[in-house]
């Protein structure tokens, strides 16, 4: 045996076996003595040609590697020895100790380079400036899931393997990023203000057009109105819609649809779907359905129209942070 494969076999062996039998205790039976030496032979056999099948994958932290697998073969020898082919045995698990090392470096520096601030895209020649910005909207995980799955071509599997987490996991990550994305890309995302003041004189007359008599008066009870504007915030996937005196009217999480704007309110009681039409900073919104349950006896669509749908709203500026819910 050649002095590397003698010099990885003795690390390939606990040692405190090895410390037993050089201290001369009659550890070992004959029948163990017997298994010492069919392991010996099957390192000598092997460990080149595990060196060699793992070097593709690890490069020069093969032998480690391969001292790792052996080793694990030595804790189950009366398993792997007793194998027809320990040696396909051996490679499959030092294979699968490359990939998961290979797996921990990726993650690291891929970690390192998607927390960098700002994101620049300069490693990706010819990223267009505005998929830049929208990718450095998203936080550090979900930017690196998307620029490996997208970006650089790494399967589903591959960034869940680096993520560390499942491959559902990650396709559930990867789909709320590319809405996020969208958002930011078709001009959703940011603040947006109605750009008029809404005082109860400014509401009766609209309401009277959508709504009952005794809903135009739970309406008012409800929103109590001051002379307010009504504020809409998108961002990262969720919408707040409050005054601009911060009191609260509805949130929950949004996805982006081209020009139209699926809400879906923190109850989870239905859908509002809202078409978007732009004209330079100024959105108007309208409402093409809602399923959400009512308020007060007062159908979820009366209070969307009056909040969203009948007013203008200037975009103020971009990327706002949601306070917390």
């Amino acid at each position: 045996m050649g002095s590397v494969a003698t010099s990885a076999l003795s690390a390939a062996i606990p040692r405190s076996i090895l410390a037993r039998e050089h201290a001369g205790e009659n550890v070992l039976s004959i029948a163990q003595a017997h298994e010492r030496q069919e392991y010996a032979a099957f390192f000598e056999a092997e460990f080149a040609p595990t060196v060699r099948t793992l070097r593709a994958i690890a490069g020069d932290a093969a032998e480690d590697i391969a001292q790792e697998a052996f080793l694990v073969a030595f804790q189950q020898w009366n398993h792997v020895g007793a194998l027809e082919a320990p040696g396909a045995w051996l490679r499959l698990v030092g294979r699968r100790m490359a990939w998961r090392r290979r797996s921990r470096e990726i993650r690291r520096s891929a970690l390192e380079a998607a927390a960098e601030e700002p994101f620049t895209g300069m490693a990706i020649p010819g990223l267009d400036p505005d998929l830049i910005h929208a990718l450095h909207t998203l936080a550090a995980r979900d930017r690196l899931a998307v620029v490996l799955h997208h970006l650089a071509g790494h399967t589903v599997a591959e960034v869940a393997s680096i993520l560390e987490t499942t491959e559902g996991g990650t396709r559930v990550l990867l789909m709320r990023a590319r809405e996020r994305v969208g958002a930011v890309l078709t001009g959703h995302a940011g603040r947006w203000v109605s750009t008029r003041r809404w005082r109860t004189d400014d509401m009766v007359p609209l309401l009277r057009t959508i709504a009952t008599p005794p809903q135009l008066e739970a309406v008012i009870a409800d929103l109590q109105p001051r002379g307010s504007r009504w504020v809409l915030e998108l961002e990262r996937g969720r919408y707040l819609l409050h005054t601009d005196d911060d009191e609260r009217l509805d949130w929950g999480t949004f996805r982006s649809r081209g020009r139209r704007l699926e809400l879906t309110p923190w109850d989870k009681s239905g859908v509002v779907l809202l078409a978007t039409n732009a004209h330079g900073d100024r959105r108007r919104f309208t409402v093409l359905s809602d399923t959400s349950g009512p308020t007060h006896g007062v159908p979820d669509a009366v209070f969307m129209r009056l909040l969203l749908g009948a007013d203008e709203f200037r975009f103020v500026r971009p990327d706002v942070p949601l306070p917390p819910m």
